[in-house]
């Protein structure tokens, strides 16, 4: 036996004993309390970078660990978690990322402390308004106007957030749901000057969608025309691409040149996946335009019904093909699918531009 611990009692060995246990159980996050942030990997979990945030800004988040200060890219952060944050909110994090925002919310209001002061406010502050924003664009009972307000009063508390350009993203969609497009094209705008990578096609596709409802299609055709100019291995990159050909195609129809347009869509309905929902959507609901505008009432509802039936989770689409499915029931009188859709439209989507247009 250790000469050492021949000296020592019973009880103090006992004591020896248990220290030595309960500090083996105690993981390192639990000994030392970090700030973590989650840097996206490509086809990997995230990576989970430990050490004290020491500052933040729209471009990069810099955290200090044992060995260096790192700059993280805003655009390439999946989460942060600080020092000292509610468990809760970690959860609403969590429940966020899977999209459920409701639980997120619900995670939320279970947050006793006061966050104000707090370095993980504004973590709760986004959180809260953006899946507000995310529910009330998918039907939820917040009503867009207060979901805008939210977002906006997030934006102003935080201007300097890594959060800001999300941010502004919902801003934009929200704007556009609730038909301000004027200045939903210039919110779009300000994302495609911020300098991440996919706000250089995310940016230009909403703001050419903004002035393509207001009938501005040349400077619509324009703006959709800068995705193909982006240099990117983005995998998704080339979905962009072929939604904004279906924009094209609508614009160059709706400004007079139908038959090219419908020409156009048919050709990238043949040649793409139809797994691709988002695509799709837009491609039929693009079709389904020029045939309204050609007055081909019979084949628009079938292109609008394609996206209704086939595409549901392609929010904003599906929205607008109910819309107008509702005027071509009408017009081809039947009347009782005319109401059922527009029921259909006001139920799932109460918040949106298209169930309170005319």
């Amino acid at each position: 036996m250790n000469k050492h611990i021949k000296n020592l009692t019973i009880g103090q060995i006992t004591g020896v004993a248990i220290a030595t246990i309960l500090l083996l159980c105690i993981s390192p996050s639990q000994t030392i309390a970090q700030d973590i942030v989650y840097q996206f990997r490509e086809g990997k979990n995230p990576a989970r970078i430990r050490g004290t945030i020491q500052q933040i800004s729209p471009q990069n988040v810099a955290i200090e660990t044992d060995t260096e200060t790192k700059n993280i890219a805003a655009d390439q952060i999946v989460r942060v978690v600080f020092e000292g944050q509610p468990s809760a909110l970690t959860r609403a994090s969590e429940r966020f990322e899977d999209a459920r925002f409701s639980e997120c919310v619900e995670e939320l209001d279970k947050i006793k402390d006061d966050p104000a002061g707090q370095k993980w406010q504004l973590e709760v502050d986004y959180l809260r308004a953006v899946a507000n924003a995310e529910l009330s664009l998918s039907g939820g009972n917040v009503t867009a106007q207060e979901a805008g307000q939210r977002v906006n009063q997030f934006l102003v508390t935080h201007p300097e957030s890594h959060l800001k350009f999300p941010a502004m993203e919902r801003l934009g969609k929200l704007l556009f749901a609730f038909g301000r497009m004027k200045n939903a094209s210039q919110s779009f705008d300000q994302l495609t000057q911020a300098g991440w990578p996919k706000y250089q096609r995310i940016g230009p596709y909403w703001q050419g969608v903004s002035e393509r409802e207001q009938g501005n299609f040349d400077k619509a055709i324009s703006l959709f025309q800068q995705i193909n100019l982006i240099q990117s291995d983005d995998p998704e990159l080339e979905t962009w691409r072929q939604m904004a050909a279906c924009q094209v195609a609508r614009c160059q129809g709706e400004s007079g040149n139908t038959d090219a347009g419908v020409a156009a869509l048919k050709k990238i309905i043949k040649e793409q996946n139809p797994d691709n929902a988002i695509l799709f959507a837009t491609a039929f609901n693009s079709l389904g335009s020029l045939y309204l505008k050609q007055n081909q009432l019979k084949e628009a509802r079938t292109e609008f019904l394609k996206t209704e039936l086939l595409y549901p989770t392609a929010v904003n689409e599906h929205a607008e093909a109910l819309y107008h499915l509702t005027k071509i029931w009408a017009q081809l009188n039947e009347n009782d699918r005319a109401i059922s859709a527009r029921e259909t439209l006001k139920n799932l989507y109460p918040n949106s531009w298209w169930a309170t247009r005319n």
